[in-house]
């Protein structure tokens, strides 16, 4: 039961990080911290969103394009995470292959730049969530 609860958590944390596409707040890669906005975690995506929009300089018809390829990869997370008594490779394989189709559409959208800083962007963020898994793990 422990595991579900931390699947869960896991799934809210991926579909707001990842379905804010934008698995890359700027904020978090330069250390700051920040309160969650008024209006929880939609109010809290909808800044990230802003932020990396600025960061990337998006036309507004580029946001609009990316808006519903979030939403239906967050979906897919939350539907992937709430699947039971799928093997956890599987499940594994699953997350690769939204993660890709993910990336190819925002691809499509981006400039050749804007799609190279995004892709900085999310490495930075990974990164820093994994010390910070790590630094959990441990206790610190």
């Amino acid at each position: 039961m422990r595991m579900n609860a931390r699947i869960s958590q896991v799934s809210v944390v991926a579909a707001v990080m990842l379905g804010g596409l934008l698995v890359c707040c700027p904020l978090a890669t330069q250390g700051a911290t920040v309160a969650a906005p008024a209006g929880g975690k939609g109010a809290l995506a909808k800044e990230r969103f802003q932020d990396i929009a600025a960061q990337l300089q998006l036309t507004d018809q580029q946001k609009q394009e990316l808006k519903p390829i979030i939403r239906e990869e967050a979906q897919k997370l939350k539907s992937l995470w709430a699947e039971a008594g799928v093997a956890k490779r599987q499940k594994h394989a699953q997350l690769t292959q939204i993660r890709q189709d993910f990336v190819a559409k925002v691809k499509a959208i981006l400039t050749p730049e804007q799609f190279a800083k995004w892709q900085t962007l999310r490495g930075e963020l990974h990164a820093q969530r994994h010390i910070k898994g790590q630094s959990k793990a441990l206790g610190l």
